[in-house]
């Protein structure tokens, strides 16, 4: 689980450095690469990567 504060995100960064997340697909997903988003004024979430060429995601999750 996505800590939802800035401080703990970035321990939680830290930790997962290594790690990847992904869209799951028996979730409901589309199955794309996702990144951590940082704010400090509202919470912390999951976003999916842009695409390479800086186009938005042409799936919709």
């Amino acid at each position: 689980m996505l800590p939802l504060e800035p401080i703990e995100l970035d321990a939680f960064r830290q930790q997962h450095r290594l790690d990847t997340f992904w869209c799951g697909h028996l979730l409901g997903g589309c199955g794309g690469q996702l990144m951590t988003k940082l704010y400090t004024d509202r919470v912390c979430h999951f976003a999916h990567h842009p695409d390479p060429t800086g186009q938005p995601e042409t799936v919709p999750c």
